[in-house]
């Protein structure tokens, strides 16, 4: 069967172009120029200023990935536990280089972004065939109010998101056509937004499901390995979990060390059947439509209802 890609007007090498030209206009329309010369504010303001100070303790002291600081000093050393600090590094470097305006640290998230957008887009053209399709799921999955708000800010969730859409480019491309280089930076991508933020593992897993199920033999129709990629596949997954958990463990030693509570580094666990009652009631008052808008939400229920009805057509296009 002819991959639907080939059937299109436009050649695939421009259309990763033309989606990044619309996804420029579409960050121009929501105001992206003028919100990267803010402080950190709103919502998270003490986390957004937490990373900030981490990066600008880099960009004076030097950066250390096995110690980072903040400028919190409670516990008389600054010294805290928390994600892997990658993108602080990566703001602490630009400031090195250009000063330290804090714009750099927001257009750094919204590079990270982009490129996991891109990403995305790609890994679904790959699948669908059809630029337009490709480009108005993707904008859809963006256009939410949560992740566009987060996008040019100082969290980590939407770096270690962007990156791991990038993990399921290459790792999606290692399951049709598997080399050790694919398999090589889907095992770096992948481990890097595990790191900047542990929910990514969900992903991982995800991917180390999916080899097992090719393992056992269930998804010949739509996977290329062989037993010596898929070992290997397994072995790079593992390792990546077992990586991110030795990480979290050393921060979560050192805020117990250094008496740091800055950054939270376990989950907290609500067993209170009261308070259980309250976060379920705030999340469907509130969360529900900082995500998506009850229409977008009918959207989705009805796609993914398609999804399931036409299951043997969608399967098709990977046969």
């Amino acid at each position: 069967m002819e991959h639907p890609k080939n059937k299109t007007n436009l050649h695939f090498k421009w259309q990763p172009a033309l989606f990044l030209l619309v996804l420029l206009t579409v960050y121009f329309a929501l105001g992206f120029q003028n919100i990267v010369r803010e402080r950190p504010q709103s919502v998270h303001q003490w986390a957004q200023c937490d990373r900030a100070s981490v990066a600008m303790v880099m960009h004076k002291e030097g950066i250390s990935f096995s110690k980072p600081q903040t400028h919190n000093i409670e516990n008389s050393t600054g010294i805290t536990g928390m994600e892997f600090p990658f993108v602080n590094a990566c703001a602490a470097t630009l400031y090195n280089v250009f000063g330290p305006y804090e714009a750099l640290y927001r257009l750094i998230i919204l590079a990270f972004v982009t490129v996991g957008l891109l990403a995305a887009y790609m890994f679904t053209f790959d699948i669908t065939g059809n630029a337009l399709t490709a480009g108005l799921i993707v904008l859809l999955f963006f256009l939410s109010p949560v992740l566009v708000y987060y996008t040019p800010n100082f969290i980590p969730d939407s770096p270690s998101m962007a990156l791991i859409l990038v993990f399921w480019l290459f790792f999606l491309r290692y399951l049709k056509q598997p080399s050790w280089g694919l398999l090589f930076l889907l095992g770096i991508i992948g481990l890097l937004a595990s790191l900047i933020k542990i929910s990514s593992l969900l992903s991982i897993i995800t991917a180390l499901c999916i080899v097992l199920l090719a393992l056992a033999g269930q998804l010949k129709k739509h996977v290329s390995l062989n037993r010596k990629f898929s070992y290997g596949a397994i072995g790079v997954l593992l390792f990546i979990g077992m990586s991110t958990y030795g990480w979290y463990s050393y921060a979560a030693w050192l805020n117990a060390v250094y008496h740091s509570d800055v950054f939270i580094m376990h989950a907290p666990i609500v067993t209170n059947p009261n308070k259980i009652g309250e976060l379920f009631t705030i999340a469907m008052d509130e969360w529900g439509y900082q995500y998506y808008s009850t229409p977008v939400h009918i959207l989705w229920g009805l796609l993914a209802i398609a999804c399931i009805a036409l299951w043997k057509k969608l399967t098709a296009l990977w046969d």
